[in-house]
């Protein structure tokens, strides 16, 4: 099936190209040639309406992605500590396997991208360790391409597909990822009646080793090349794939400058297939403790089918107040291991909306499940534009989320393994955003929370429930400074949980300094940098690939080394270059752990290149 859609994206790529190109040559002499027309974009969110002007990070569609701060593994886009955050959790079922949830498209994430011209773009991402490993640069590979279209009558195509094939420097360490993802909105100008069709797929697969044997290893010249060190397994995998096919039909009831009203109805079907499996468990008996229950092999198996349904009413009275009303409605059937089950999940959601104050606006919304877990969230938001400089949102929000069922249930080889009956966690929480409207303003983001009934993975491999409340305080500040040809950003973050059970705590910061040159006659850019990203955590952490789960080690952090990295990036007109030195500090200190066995700093180099065609 990929291979198809790869195709049919080469075809219409390049139908798109020669086509593009007759038009050019037969206007070769007029003003209006398409190659003289500036290129503009705008972007919405899959259930949003309205385009916004689409300025993304440094100009290209798939550098645009947000690259968060995560604990993680050794090997790139491996299994992420899971921080059993509120957000989004009451209108979707959880079943607790979201380790990999930043690595997937969804619906929630695509963006429709509306361009005056077809674009298109491609990004190709390799790496290679030198020194230390013999995977070749095809063994680190990180692929992606995208491509938009704006058809007659408001027609809009956006094709998206990335491929990830990292080996990683140890034994059975491997990731491989491919997702795909288009989307197509039908909008007729005069038309009341508009619709959006979207298709999603992911499909990875993430190999556990366990860790390497013994960290000394490191230090012996024998094993400088890191495929030779002894790993615990050779045989644990993961397997998951997943994909939604869903279309959201939109009709405008009434379109006067005093009232708007439009009814919008999505409908979808999706799968989520989960697959742990170790065929050969000798070599780990004491990684999987009292999870052993089989001699020869362990199994975790998982498949969710999932039909949802959303209506929406949307209701805007001159232009400064806004309702929503919206009822979801899911048809959920799962097979977990031998339990098959079916349940209906119902969902409702409503908002109030307000910016009859100048340079203000007030949000106020409330959700609930009606049949499921009585899980709800109740919510009010101020956002308030300050002289141009911030735009400030103040979230006040409490929540009241339902155990995942990996939390609540257990199944491994066809046997029951543990059923627990854990409370629904609350969160109250206060959250104050202030997003700079002028570039040499830094950004800050504060929260301030109180959790009751924590669920969290501790280092006795149990999921446990907190008995005492939980105060989370969390801050993120990034600031940029351009001084002439020089400039430097600064991303700085902190969370404090006290009583800290789950070991969270932690700080951490990306710190550069660059400059900028044009040479070649001004036709080439060079950016020139060094950059150190740090942590500091209390205890390091231990992986438990049965479940995906990081814990508490209870080893002191006692040899975390910054990451110092050297880069360069030289761009000419539409085509970019990124040279990346990693791990510098590894010529001069080793065996830095953030997770226990999984050792990180190694020096690496990255290519990666990014080219955009707009015809």
């Amino acid at each position: 099936m990929i291979r198809k859609l790869i195709f049919l994206f080469i075809f219409f790529t390049h139908f798109q190209i020669c086509f593009s190109q007759v038009i050019q040559d037969s206007t070769f002499q007029q003003e209006d040639s398409i190659s003289k027309i500036i290129l503009t974009q705008s972007s919405r969110s899959f259930f949003e309406d309205s385009f916004k002007i689409y300025i993304p990070h440094h100009d290209y569609v798939l550098l645009s992605d947000p690259n968060p701060f995560h604990i993680s593994l050794n090997n790139y886009k491996s299994l992420v500590l899971d921080k059993n955050k509120f957000e989004d959790k009451i209108s979707n079922f959880q079943n607790g396997l979201s380790g990999f949830d930043p690595f997937y498209i969804t619906k929630e994430k695509f963006k429709f991208i509306n361009s005056n011209k077809p674009y298109t773009e491609v990004e190709a991402y390799e790496a290679k360790s030198y020194t230390n490993s013999q995977s070749e640069l095809q063994n680190q590979l990180d692929v992606k391409a995208f491509f938009a279209q704006t058809y007659s009558h408001n027609i809009i195509w956006n094709f998206r597909y990335d491929k990830t094939n990292q080996k990683g420097m140890y034994n059975n360490n491997k990731n491989r990822y491919h997702a795909f993802s288009t989307g197509l909105q039908v909008a007729p100008t005069k038309s009341k009646l508009s619709a959006d069709l979207i298709l999603t797929y992911n499909n990875l697969t993430n190999q556990h080793n366990f860790g390497i044997l013994d960290s000394t290893n490191l230090e012996q010249s024998n094993y400088r090349v890191r495929e030779a060190i002894p790993v615990y397994n050779l045989s644990a995998n993961t397997k998951i794939k997943n994909a939604e096919y869903g279309g959201n039909f939109k009709y405008q009831l009434s379109n006067s400058n005093t009232l708007k009203t439009k009814l919008s109805y999505y409908t979808a079907y999706s799968f989520f297939k989960y697959n742990f499996e170790d065929l050969d468990v000798q070599s780990v008996i004491p990684k999987y403790g009292h999870y052993l229950i089989d001699s020869n092999q362990i199994n975790l198996s998982y498949n969710q089918y999932n039909w949802n349904n959303r209506i929406n009413v949307d209701i805007s009275i001159n232009k400064y107040f806004n309702a929503k009303i919206i009822q979801n409605y899911n048809s959920i059937s799962y097979n977990y291991d031998t339990l098959t089950t079916k349940l209906i999940q119902k969902n409702f959601n409503t908002s109030i909306s307000s910016s009859l104050i100048p340079k203000t606006s007030i949000t106020l919304g409330f959700q609930t499940d009606i049949n499921y877990k009585k899980q709800s969230e109740i919510y009010g938001q101020i956002n308030y534009n300050l002289q141009s400089l911030y735009d400030i949102a103040l979230l006040i929000k409490n929540s009241n989320i339902a155990p995942t069922l990996l939390e609540n249930k257990l199944i491994l080889n066809k046997k029951f393994e543990f059923i627990n009956n854990f409370k629904n966690q609350n969160s109250k929480l206060l959250e104050i955003n202030f997003i700079s409207n002028k570039k040499y303003l830094p950004e800050l983001k504060l929260q301030f929370e109180r959790i009751s009934n924590l669920i969290y993975f501790n280092n006795d491999l149990y999921f446990k429930q907190s008995i005492s409340d939980i105060n989370h305080f969390s801050s993120l500040i990034n600031y940029q400074l351009k001084v002439g040809i020089f400039g430097s950003q600064h991303r700085l973050g902190l969370e404090f949980y006290n009583p800290d059970l789950p070991n969270w705590n932690l700080m951490h910061g990306t710190h550069n300094v660059f400059t900028n040159l044009n040479v070649f006659k001004n036709a080439a850019k060079i950016k020139l940098g060094i950059e150190a990203e740090w942590i500091n955590i209390d205890k390091t952490y231990n992986f438990f690939p049965l479940f995906n789960q990081f814990s508490n080690s209870n080893i002191s952090s006692t040899n975390i080394n910054p990451n110092l990295k050297f880069f360069t990036v030289f761009r000419v007109a539409e085509f970019q270059v990124d040279l990346n030195f990693d791990h510098i500090e590894s010529f001069f200190t080793k065996n830095s752990y953030i997770v226990e066995n999984y050792p990180i700093y190694d020096f690496y180099f990255w290519f990666k290149i990014n080219w955009k065609f707009n015809y």
